[in-house]
């Protein structure tokens, strides 16, 4: 169904509640008829079923942004964007503090309580307070009646937990609680709202790989035995160091007290990716 108004020298490109008349002219040469991706602007592909250039979705294709933004797919192109997490009502979310914030509804412009009573804030809502006031000579007492205004139920979006103290959604560390997907040969990166796995080829010399956690830990020579310090001689003993280890000599003093200088070191290397 054709609703717009293009000619047929034109081609009709669709835009968000409207649409555009394109000139192919000006792309398409005399006797350039078969090549039809060269017909359409940067970010639109032709249809030849519709013989229109419509919208490309480049967040359908992978790697497009990095964690922890995401790909935001726009007419003619896409941006990379860090997602903003739904907050119960009464907060907003606040990027410095990457948490929900109490929104203190007495402050706004807004009426909220009649005229006799005081709007008391709360976090994730407020409280109207009447004010009663009467008079027995020789003195004046006002009184107090609260009103108390429910809270909402909250929902937490996905990837956080709802936490009563504070009445608010926080990010749930998939990581630390073992909530992730991640395989043994991966590393889990906490980010907010979710987590991103980030696979492991190996660890440096020195180190060894632990497929539980994914980390590569010191790999001690000394305990395991795979140190050199033996072929020096009975007077040198093995000191494990980070990512390697060292042959220290073992002297005797008069009183029979033993002391250790280093004579020799391994480089340490430590690769990960």
């Amino acid at each position: 169904m054709h609703i717009h108004e293009c000619t047929a020298a034109e081609e009709c490109i669709n835009e968000v509640g409207s649409y555009s008349c394109y000139d192919a002219s000006e792309v398409l040469g005399e006797n350039e008829d078969t090549d039809f991706d060269k017909k359409c602007p940067p970010g639109y592909k032709f249809d030849l079923e519709k013989e229109t250039c419509d919208d490309i979705n480049e967040c359908q294709f992978e790697l497009m942004c990095v964690q922890p933004k995401s790909c935001k797919n726009t007419i003619g192109s896409f941006i990379c964007e860090e997602d903003t997490p739904q907050c119960p009502p009464g907060f907003y979310y606040k990027t410095e503090t990457k948490h929900c914030e109490d929104i203190d509804e007495c402050k706004g412009d807004e009426q909220l309580c009649k005229e006799n009573e005081k709007c008391l804030n709360q976090p994730g809502g407020y409280t109207c307070i009447k004010i009663t006031t009467t008079t027995e000579a020789p003195t004046t007492t006002t009184q107090a009646t609260t009103t108390t205004t429910k809270r909402p139920p909250v929902k937490c979006p996905v990837g956080y937990k709802f936490v009563e103290e504070r009445y608010a959604c926080e990010d749930i560390n998939e990581c630390s609680t073992g909530m992730h997907t991640c395989d043994v040969a991966e590393r889990c990166d906490n980010t907010i709202g979710s987590y991103h796995c980030s696979r492991i080829y190996g660890c440096g010399t020195g180190y060894t790989l632990n497929l539980h956690n994914g980390l590569c830990e010191d790999h001690d020579e000394c305990q395991l035995g795979t140190h050199n310090c033996n072929n020096l001689g009975p007077n040198f003993r093995c000191r494990n160091i980070a990512g390697s280890y060292r042959c220290e000599p073992v002297r005797l003093r008069p009183s029979g007290n033993t002391t250790t200088t280093s004579t020799s070191t391994k480089p340490t290397t430590k690769i990960t990716t």
